[in-house]
């Protein structure tokens, strides 16, 4: 149950969301994802359409539930974002206004270099494609997050260590097999890539 409030705590600080066109009939569904997966994905309603989110949840040694969240907001957007959150409540900050990097590991391949930024002042933590962003947020979060899913696709773990703004190493190791489905439900509810 604590998992379930952390990542709802988490889905509400990454940014809400997902539309889709009502001659589409949108598959797999959520339940379907979640049966054969590590994710936990919801569809709800909104006043724009349909919100879809998936989240995969884990608590580190020192007592911190960090969930990685992928989402297709109501209008259309595509969305991630890592936050944590310690034993009393209290966000995991990263630095804010800082492009940096970090490493990364997918499966058991080697361990990797990715850039990051930040997002809801700092609670959530994205990865970024390239150094150069435009002027459209929007649009550089959507590739990144496509990106973000092709890197991904088959994989059944991926890990992270970064450094927190109060200088903390934190590190992780995500559940995030079966990720395929996600991207096509994505695809069929209209979030693309830019």
């Amino acid at each position: 149950m604590r998992l379930t409030v952390v990542f709802s705590i988490a889905l509400c600080l990454s940014v809400a969301g997902c539309s889709t066109k009502s001659d589409v009939e949108p598959e797999p569904s959520a339940q379907e994802i979640d049966s054969k997966s590590g994710w936990d994905c919801q569809l709800k309603q909104d006043g724009l359409g349909e919100n879809f989110s998936c989240g995969s949840t884990k608590e580190d040694a020192e007592g911190i539930y960090w969930t990685f969240t992928l989402m297709c907001t109501s209008d259309l957007k595509s969305r991630h974002s890592i936050t944590g959150i310690d034993s009393s409540r209290n966000s995991i900050m990263w630095p804010v206004g800082e492009k940096k990097f970090v490493k990364v590991r997918i499966d058991s391949k080697p361990i990797e270099e990715w850039a990051v930024n930040t997002k809801g002042g700092g609670q959530g933590l994205l990865f970024v494609t390239n150094e150069k962003s435009s002027l459209d947020a929007d649009s550089n979060e959507a590739r990144d997050t496509w990106n973000f899913l092709s890197e991904i696709a088959g994989a059944k773990t991926f890990g992270f260590e970064a450094t927190d703004a109060d200088g903390y190493v934190r590190s992780v190791l995500f559940n995030i097999e079966n990720s395929i489905p996600v991207a096509a439900k994505f695809a069929l509810l209209g979030c693309k890539s830019s």
